[in-house]
């Protein structure tokens, strides 16, 4: 689930930093790194290990010493039959929509469900009906699924996951007249994960104590 992943990148270090360059590095590629998530790569947790920092570079007019660094990063990137463990969080004719607490981008597809299941619309929660018992898949119950496949969205969207407000937004410029084109309904999240769990052993966790 968890995997070192091996990364080479230029890193600038401001000159109030540059006696303590090691830590600066450290919170650059934290920084540009952490909660990003990288095509084909998954979703990065944090920096595990810098391995080499090569001699600065100061370019004319430039105070910053530029650096090539070598590091391990921790990544999120089950693999495909991996079975994993999070709560349902939500549920609607699609399926069911599944946390593992650090990541919310996990569905289970219909087809996926154990056979024959149901929507109840008034309950908004899928239904299992099994030997004549309704099992309900309720919201917030703990839920095991094997992992069927992960799907990386458009490179623009391969960003941080809740990056934050701009810097220096004032009430004046939120009152400008907007040119920006509104989002679409639904946008493709950077990285999703789609389950299953037709098939013993999976599904509620309580199923099987």
């Amino acid at each position: 689930m968890f995997e070192l992943v091996r990364m080479r990148d230029a890193v600038g270090i401001a000159p109030e930093f540059l006696d303590a360059e090691k830590g600066a590095v450290q919170d650059e590629i934290n920084k540009k790194y952490a909660n990003r998530v990288l095509d084909g790569v998954g979703l990065v947790v944090g920096l595990y290990n810098i391995e080499r920092i090569s001699n600065g570079i100061i370019h004319p007019g430039d105070g910053a010493s530029h650096v090539t660094v070598e590091f391990l990063l921790i990544v999120f990137k089950p693999h495909i039959g991996e079975v994993l463990c999070g709560s349902i969080t939500s549920s609607d004719g699609d399926g069911l929509y599944v946390s593992l607490g650090f990541f919310d981008d996990v569905q289970i597809p219909p087809s996926c469900l154990p056979s024959p299941s149901r929507f109840d619309e008034e309950e908004k929660c899928w239904v299992w009906e099994w030997n004549g018992n309704d099992m309900w898949l309720d919201h917030g119950q703990e839920i095991q699924f094997r992992v069927f496949s992960i799907e990386y969205g458009p490179r623009d969207l391969l960003s941080h996951r809740k990056p934050p407000p701009l810097a220096g937004a004032s009430e004046s410029s939120s009152a400008a007249p907007s040119t920006e084109v509104a989002a679409p309904a639904h946008v493709q999240p950077p990285m999703m994960i789609t389950g299953y769990i037709n098939e013993p052993g999976l599904g509620l966790v309580c199923w099987w104590r």
